[in-house]
């Protein structure tokens, strides 16, 4: 048309604009313009791209591939956010990098995402922490044993549960329950070992459990999953401080703090020290139970 000094009719150049106004379409001044211009919503000089296609990402070292279909128009910086998020690291601990004929290039946040070589991770499955010290979990109650249950089917035992009870259970039914007390929720929902690959200990137990079969349902698990050696009872937790060591290293980092947690047995006075134990531990969970006050 332009050739034949035909312009195009006005109703159809503003469809094919999206109906913009010339304000628009230089960038003006939010105050000049009241439409909201985003990378999703500018029409002119192009759109962006939804046009699909799929990457391959392979680890440095171990050659380890992870296919992902993402858009042609996806960032590095995307795909590096959402693998930092999968596998418990921070961006700078990946880099991209493409062969370009004789040399290498690191890709840049911004630039086009496409299929290259990740260093700073040899697989892509993400690896448990490891901690310098042991984790805390304070109350051998039913959510205590349940977390120390989760250690244990973790492969995680390097933990210690803390509690001032002679036996486990917690002060709920340890000490508040007596013989005539019972769950008031269903033992289906209830019991420790509550999970895929574990059933409901129907012959040992009614719908509603008294306390007498409840403690002794937290003694016999205890026992089977071998949560037994990582108890630690008839001990009151007095004291907890967080020692920041080595503040220069990121939050996440296993070895940048750790606490130190002082406890006494339960019935000595307040600066009675006499069998004293002290832990320095990577990490604590805290239960202290619904029934404690």
């Amino acid at each position: 048309h332009f050739g034949s000094r035909r312009w195009p009719r006005r109703g159809a150049l503003e469809g094919a604009l999206g109906a913009v106004r010339p304000a628009e379409w230089w960038g003006a001044p939010a105050a000049m313009s009241k439409q909201t211009m985003t990378i999703d919503t500018v029409q002119w000089f192009g759109t962006k791209s939804r046009t699909r296609r799929e990457i391959i990402l392979t680890t440095f070292g171990t050659a380890e591939k992870l296919t992902l279909p993402v858009e042609v128009t996806t960032k590095t910086g995307e795909i590096k956010g959402q693998l930092c998020v999968l596998l418990g690291l921070e961006p700078e601990e990946l880099s991209f990098v493409v062969k370009q004929s004789s040399s290498h290039k690191v890709l840049l946040d911004s630039d086009e995402i496409r299929s290259c070589t990740v260093r700073g991770i040899d697989t892509w499955t993400r690896k448990k922490a490891r901690h310098p010290h042991p984790i805390g979990v304070i109350g051998a109650g039913h959510m205590g044993l349940r977390q120390a249950l989760s250690f244990i089917k973790e492969g995680i035992d390097d933990f210690v549960v803390v509690d001032r009870w002679e036996i486990v259970g917690g002060t709920a039914w340890v000490k508040n329950a007596n013989r005539t007390s019972k769950l008031q929720t269903e033992l289906g929902v209830y019991h420790l070992n509550y999970g895929v690959g574990y059933t409901i200990p129907r012959e040992t137990m009614k719908t509603w459990p008294s306390r007498d079969e409840l403690l002794a349902h937290f003694q016999l698990v205890c026992e089977e999953y071998g949560i037994m050696a990582h108890l630690r009872m008839q001990l009151e937790v007095r004291s907890i401080d967080v020692v920041i060591s080595q503040p220069d290293k990121p939050a996440h980092s296993t070895d940048r703090q750790h606490l130190n947690v002082m406890a006494v047995p339960p019935n000595n006075g307040e600066d009675d020290d006499q069998g004293k134990v002290d832990w320095r531990f990577s990490a604590l969970a805290v239960y202290p139970g619904g029934l404690t006050m």
